[in-house]
């Protein structure tokens, strides 16, 4: 075969493999637009409170797409409200495992997952799971601190359920309950002065807590 002959011969392998590369492309660029629409459907069933719709569009969307991570993470919310925990845990491992770190409303679905998990285990009474979750979270929401305050306390740690419930006032200035749940655990350490001062915002926020055994 001539240098000729071979360059031909080269340059058609390379046309088609070039041809093969845009073709797999194309195929993936569908797939994904096909996955969209169906997580689509599935968020405005949602909407209209036909879950098991809902879902049915979620699984389809990752029968076309199986790493899609938002269609696991809506799934889980779906198994969520229907109070199906360890489905609703199943599902947003897998939205964790597939999340590619993509920016998700100002956060990641990883967070947003970690954070859900740990309210499944709370619901479940696993507070040092719910823990773990809620510490894997990057969430920088006051109901994910005042959630964490919570379960220390349950677990007898003071001095961190103290950390959280303050770290909930700052995020949450105007929330009278995490004042008031300063309130009971500093007057639990001894600390009166402290505890008397969270009292009085609280009920300076709320004055309903008054009726409230001190």
């Amino acid at each position: 075969m001539g240098k000729k002959s071979l360059f031909v011969v080269i340059m058609t392998i390379a046309l088609i493999m070039l041809s093969s590369v845009a073709l797999a492309g194309e195929v993936k660029q569908d797939v994904a637009i096909e996955a969209e629409k169906l997580l689509q459907e599935g968020l405005s069933r949602r909407a209209q409170k036909d879950y098991a719709g809902a879902i049915e569009c979620y699984e389809k969307a990752i029968n076309i797409q199986s790493d899609y991570s938002e269609a696991y993470y809506q799934m889980g919310c779906i198994y969520g409200v229907l109070r199906k925990p360890l489905k609703a845990i199943e599902c947003y491992e897998k939205a964790i495992n597939y999340d590619d770190g993509s920016n998700y409303s100002n956060t990641t679905i990883s967070d947003i997952s970690f954070f859900n998990m740990g309210n499944e285990y709370n619901g479940l009474g696993k507070y040092s799971k719910a823990l773990e979750c809620y510490e894997k979270s990057r969430l920088d929401s006051w109901i994910k601190y005042y959630s964490m305050g919570g379960l220390y306390y349950k677990i007898d740690n003071i001095n961190k359920a103290i950390e959280c419930f303050e770290k909930t006032t700052q995020l949450a200035p105007k929330f009278a309950d995490a004042y008031y749940n300063l309130f009971i655990l500093y007057k639990r350490i001894g600390d009166s002065i402290t505890a008397e001062e969270y009292y009085n915002k609280a009920i300076s926020l709320n004055p309903a807590l008054k009726n409230l055994k001190r």
